[in-house]
């Protein structure tokens, strides 16, 4: 198993733009100034992993609970190569817990789309959960939920946000169990990657991060300003993706912390599925993933574990190279090449 934390494009808010920075490689953040949403500037048949992965022969299908038409999902995925997707009107009345779809119904769904497509072909699924989508305050379930146990003494608004998050996480905890007990029975090898996509927002101006003393006391470096970025992500394959694969040898070079920015996740994971060679931009991610394993608009961090405000010399060199390609990618270059 590997494990760590991915730095992403956004806090608070912005899933999408998460799924996009995995899916391609790509940053949100480098797509122009200011605030941006990756999926509205998706408008045309791109190269991406998934799409990687079905000219590879992969079975590929997409799952949300949620409404096609957020963040232009179904476009989207579909210019990145997967046209097989599922969203909330799979669901039944039954299936919600609150506003939301539950994550009980979501995973009855995925194990469901999984045995429905197993025909012999290699699957690649790429799924979103919805249940621990914000707001957290009592609304969300009509009730607010056992609290959690901390030391500090902190306002009631904070507790109930805290709470409600927390129901959410319990609830994600008891799937992703059964997902990996699930898996572990297949025969056929799988490889799961679980992440995060932003940290929740709990009131505004950060009110229960402030009040548990967890938002940094100072911007001034790049390390600090980055906690507010950082989620949790793990990559484990069944007995029998032990069996073909080296899981922890093909994830050898990343640092003692595993902190590395979310647009390598993807890159990452074609890697330890002995994807290389098959995209030049995905293997050049991956030699980047080397030498600036955190790289973002907000700072940066070198293989030997300097956190940097900004880059120069030849890495400033190789990240310009890294953007002017993925422009291309986003613009200019067509699928079929």
């Amino acid at each position: 198993m590997v494990s760590g934390h991915i730095i992403v494009s956004n806090t608070g808010a912005g899933t999408a733009n998460t799924e996009f920075d995995v899916l391609t490689g790509m940053m949100t953040n480098k797509l122009g100034e200011g605030t941006t949403s990756a999926f509205r500037a998706v408008r045309r048949d791109m190269d991406s992993v998934p799409r990687m992965l079905g000219e590879a022969g992969y079975t590929l299908f997409f799952l949300h609970p949620g409404h096609n038409w957020f963040y232009n999902r179904e476009s989207v995925y579909s210019y990145l190569g997967i046209t097989d997707q599922i969203f909330n009107d799979s669901f039944a009345e039954g299936d919600y817990l609150g506003s939301w779809i539950s994550d009980e119904a979501f995973l009855r769904e995925l194990t469901e789309a999984l045995e429905e497509r197993n025909s012999g072909a290699p699957i690649y699924t790429y799924t979103v959960t919805a249940q621990n989508h914000q707001a957290y305050n009592a609304e969300k379930y009509g009730y607010v939920p056992e609290g959690v146990p901390i030391k500090k003494s902190i306002s009631a608004e904070a507790a109930e946000y805290l709470a409600v998050y927390f129901k959410g996480l319990r609830d994600s905890d008891i799937i992703l169990e059964q997902l990996v007990v699930y898996l572990e029975e297949q025969t056929e090898p799988y490889l799961l990657v679980f992440f995060g996509d932003h940290q929740p927002n709990l009131g505004g101006d950060y009110l229960t991060y402030r009040e548990l003393g967890l938002y940094p006391e100072s911007m001034d470096n790049a390390q600090e300003r980055l906690e507010m970025y950082r989620t949790p992500f793990v990559i484990w394959g069944n007995q029998a993706f032990h069996e073909e694969h080296p899981l922890t040898e093909a994830a050898e070079d990343l640092s003692n912390e595993m902190v590395i920015s979310d647009h390598y996740l993807g890159a990452l994971t074609c890697q330890i599925a002995g994807f290389r060679g098959w995209d030049g931009y995905v293997d050049y991610v991956n030699q980047m993933r080397e030498v600036l394993p955190v790289c973002s608009v907000y700072g940066c961090r070198t293989a030997d574990g300097e956190w940097m405000d900004s880059l120069s010399g030849i890495l400033q060199e190789q990240e310009e190279l890294r953007w002017n390609w993925q422009y291309y990618r986003m613009k200019h270059q067509n699928v079929e090449e």
